[in-house]
C-alpha cells in the first residue's frame, strides 16, 4: 500500500450556511472534547472501575489569515448573538479527502477573535462552543 494523501483545501467548516474559508497557515482546525470520555476510579483494595461520562461538550478553535472574509461573518454573528442570543447554529468539520467528520447539532462563538495589528499579517483565532460534540476521527 502506497503514501496516503491529505489535502488542506479538502477540509471544510460549514457553521449554520457560512462555508469557513481563508484559513491560517499551520494548524487552522482544532477540534476537541472538554473532557474525557471515562475516567477511573480506583478503591483502596485496588479495584477499578471505569466510568463513562455523557458530557460531549466541546471546542472549535479556527486561526483564519487577518484577510479572511469570514472574519466579518463571525464578527456579525458573535454580535447578534450577544445582542438577541440567536448566534447558535449547527457546525460541521469534514475532511472530503478522509473519513473524519465532527458535527454538532448546536453551537456558538464562545469568544470573538483577539486582534491585533502590526507590520505583518497577524491571524485570527476563534473559539466556539457545543454541549454536544460527535466526532469520528477517521483516515484517509
Amino acid at each position: 500500500m502506497g503514501a496516503a494523501n491529505f489535502d488542506p483545501s479538502q477540509v471544510k467548516v460549514i457553521f449554520g450556511t457560512h462555508s469557513v474559508s481563508g484559513y491560517a497557515d499551520g494548524t487552522f482546525i482544532e477540534c476537541r472534547r472538554n473532557n474525557d470520555s471515562f475516567s477511573l476510579s480506583v478503591g483502596a483494595d485496588g479495584k477499578g472501575v471505569r466510568v463513562k461520562s455523557s458530557n460531549r461538550s466541546g471546542e472549535f478553535e479556527l486561526t483564519l489569515q487577518q484577510s479572511s472574509d469570514s472574519n466579518q461573518v463571525l464578527a456579525a454573528l458573535a454580535i447578534t448573538d450577544e445582542l438577541t442570543g440567536g448566534g447558535r447554529a449547527p457546525m460541521r468539520v469534514e475532511d472530503l479527502s478522509g473519513e473524519t467528520l465532527i458535527v454538532a447539532e448546536t453551537a456558538w462563538i464562545k469568544k470573538p477573535a483577539d486582534t491585533m495589528f502590526g507590520n505583518e499579517s497577524n491571524d485570527r483565532v476563534w473559539l466556539f462552543e457545543t454541549d454536544n460534540m460527535v466526532m469520528n476521527v477517521g483516515g484517509n
